[in-house]
């Protein structure tokens, strides 16, 4: 069987809705978000305090043979070549469960 695979996307707020329409155009049914808020420090030895930016966590569990064609996706679609614009990161998740029917693996997910 094969793996699964969390999408875990800090993004501005602002492309949020970028966000949604490419993971629908994936036909993926589900997904999870959070305000939260990160810094960054561009230059961690000149003593300036960082600064804090509102950002959006998204997370996604998908299957692996979906994981290349989303992540091309993703990188298109958010690369303006600015900095700030986020980060992904693909994480393995060993297995998954729906609480409501029992369903384990890549049912419990789809």
């Amino acid at each position: 069987e094969t793996m699964l695979r969390k999408i875990e996307c800090y993004i501005s707020r602002d492309s949020k809705e970028h966000m949604l329409k490419i993971l629908s155009r994936h036909h993926l049914d589900g997904m999870t978000a959070w305000e939260v808020t990160g810094f960054k420090n561009l230059d961690a030895g000149s003593g300036i305090t960082p600064e804090t930016e509102d950002r959006l966590k998204m997370e996604i569990v998908v299957d692996e043979g979906v994981v290349e064609d989303l992540l091309r996706d993703l990188k298109l679609g958010f690369n303006t070549g600015t900095g700030g614009e986020g980060k992904i990161f693909v994480i393995p998740v060993e297995d998954a469960s729906r609480l409501s029917t029992r369903e384990t693996g890549r049912s419990a997910v789809s």
